[in-house]
């Protein structure tokens, strides 16, 4: 197990340690403001790095013009707790990476975030990224129920497979020009 506590530059370390990611993220935050980040899961979910996302259904993360729905379009999922009224804060901090890095602390993923005192610590343990994991499952089904995912549509999955038909009809289309381009070379 290895372990590191940071004080200082906590986004550009969670960017680090995003960026290593090759299956999956999933994060549990209570806010979730910060743009550079935000976009960062985007690109990781549109290179079909798998990307759960946990947050407060609130005035902070309903005002803060992230367009969550955007992480839907690029294969990730979204879940916003409660119902707007703050009535069962869920203030966990937590993200764990590629079922092997856990990245815990008192930093809200937030623009303001910054600007405090706060800190993470970065473990390379996959029982305690299990464990975590196994908080994340259980948070969407208490609040979600049993059969969660059966509910969301997967809007990433429908966009990867709309891709791919696209590029099967182009690739008949190139094939039909090609047999037609062919068949007249061989009249000549």
């Amino acid at each position: 197990m290895q372990t590191q506590a940071y004080f200082e530059n906590i986004q550009e370390q969670i960017i680090h340690e995003l960026t290593k990611a090759k299956c999956s993220v999933v994060i549990a935050v209570a806010w979730f403001t910060d743009y550079e980040l935000f976009n960062l899961i985007c690109k990781l979910a549109n290179q079909g790095v798998g990307i759960q996302l946990l947050l407060m259904n609130d005035e902070i993360n309903n005002h803060c013009g992230i367009a969550y729905e955007q992480l839907k379009t690029v294969g990730g999922k979204v879940w916003k707790i409660g119902n707007g009224n703050n009535d069962s804060l869920m203030h966990n901090k937590f993200c764990v990476i590629d079922e092997q890095v856990v990245i815990n602390g008192s930093y809200n993923w937030t623009n303001k975030a910054k600007q405090n005192y706060e800190s993470i610590t970065v473990i390379q343990d996959a029982e305690l990224a299990y464990q975590f994991s196994c908080e994340f499952e259980q948070l969407k089904k208490q609040y979600f129920g049993e059969n969660i995912e059966q509910t969301v549509l997967d809007y990433g999955k429908i966009c990867i497979r709309l891709k791919t038909l696209k590029n099967a009809i182009l690739l008949e289309s190139a094939h039909r020009l090609t047999m037609n381009i062919l068949v007249k070379l061989m009249k000549y």
